[in-house]
């Protein structure tokens, strides 16, 4: 018999208290792979995939070298778990960034282990929020992700909503930049504004047809030279 296909598990459970959400990330420790999502007594878990985990680091590395082409310093943390302890509210995006020098994150209650594995605990009322998070999905949120990384304070948000197996790199990326507590979709990076997403979406589909070498050369090709 056939065995079915895997698929991203998402499980909502409602009437939940943030002590009871602070207990189970005590619990789960920085060595968990589920991401958790939190909102007015929701909670969201969710189990990463293969698929997400490779488009992840393929847009870590995109972004990493358009940013050392640019001499745009740059600071990436992966896997992050953002939240807010006064508001009570927290989501577990892909990667985030702070652009330029590197912040001084005093709300890091745990630090990333050599593989990179351990989960980052960031509390934005204690550090500054980034200003990109990468939120990479397989099925929608069931919890709205937006209206959280805007109350979080985050200035951009990459949304990559991706399939599985060999169809992975060939989703589809919206951008929104938030002003005034609201987001709205743009066609290009405010934040990288040689980055469209026609350029990101052609790297990650090149780096599959062509090769990831290739698919960096061509990278840097143009990133070295913006128009």
């Amino acid at each position: 018999m056939k065995q079915p296909d895997p698929t991203e598990q998402r499980v909502v459970l409602s009437d939940v208290s943030w002590q009871q959400f602070e207990a189970l990330l005590h619990e789960l420790g920085p060595n968990r792979t589920t991401r958790l999502t939190y909102s007015g007594r929701k909670l969201e878990m969710m189990s990463p995939l293969p698929e997400q985990t490779r488009c992840r680091k393929l847009i870590d590395s995109l972004i990493q070298l358009v940013a050392e082409a640019q001499a745009q310093p740059i600071t990436a943390i992966a896997p992050v778990q953002l939240l807010h302890s006064d508001w009570r509210i927290a989501i577990a995006p892909s990667a985030i960034y702070y652009m330029g020098h590197n912040p001084t994150l005093d709300g890091i209650t745990q630090v990333q282990d050599e593989d990179g594995e351990a989960v980052v605990t960031l509390d934005v009322n204690q550090a500054a929020p980034p200003q990109l998070a990468i939120d990479i999905a397989i099925n929608k949120r069931q919890l709205k992700p937006l209206p959280i990384y805007a109350s979080l304070g985050v200035s951009e948000v990459w949304c990559y909503q991706t399939f599985l197996g060999d169809d992975a790199l060939k989703g589809e990326l919206k951008i929104f930049n938030c002003q005034n507590d609201t987001y709205t979709e743009h066609r290009v990076s405010q934040l990288l504004p040689s980055l469209t997403v026609q350029r990101i979406q052609d790297f990650l589909q090149h780096s599959e047809a062509m090769g990831l070498v290739k698919a960096i050369a061509l990278v840097r090709e143009w990133a070295s030279h913006p128009r």
